[in-house]
């Protein structure tokens, strides 16, 4: 009968259509190629993401320095809230140093207020004394005296626990 050799060239020609469409043969594969759509560039300006560099008082600014391109603004650890949080601890000679580098490398500086307790370490409560109350707050703030925004270095609280 005939019949046989009719469906073997149907199968044939179905299994040559399929693979076709799957991109089994070269052909196949340059079509694809001209359906594929090219991303657009990113029209937005490059960029990199704001990285801040926390800087000891006690470290000599080697990293910061050769990092400075990296970098967008410096945290600097050095100034402890006082007792009974009212206000906080006159910076070292070393967190002025750290300042003046960041400055220097034409980075912000901020200087961290480290809520630390001497015999303890990082202490919640000395946290909570001065960020519990409103008075303690701002009395706190106005205790930074030079630290304002407006020289070019500002202060933040940071809280840590052990």
């Amino acid at each position: 009968m005939r019949l046989r050799p009719l469906l073997v060239a149907a199968l044939a020609a179905a299994l040559a259509l399929t693979l076709a469409g799957c991109g089994a043969f070269p052909r196949g594969m340059q079509e694809f190629a001209k359906r594929a759509v090219a991303a657009k560039p990113n029209s937005a300006p490059p960029s990199h993401p704001l990285v801040t560099a926390f800087e000891p008082s006690w470290d000599d600014g080697a990293v910061l320095k050769a990092s400075k391109n990296s970098v967008s603004m410096v945290a600097i650890s050095g100034i402890d809230i006082a007792e009974g949080g009212a206000s906080v601890t006159e910076p070292t000679a070393a967190v002025l140093r750290q300042v003046k580098l960041a400055h220097q490398l034409g980075k912000k500086a901020e200087v961290l207020l480290l809520n630390y307790k001497a015999g303890v370490g990082f202490s919640n409560e000395v946290a909570k004394s001065m960020l519990s109350t409103k008075a303690n707050r701002d009395s706190a703030a106005a205790s930074l005296g030079p630290w304002s925004p407006t020289r070019g270095s500002t202060a933040s609280c940071s809280t840590s626990s052990s």
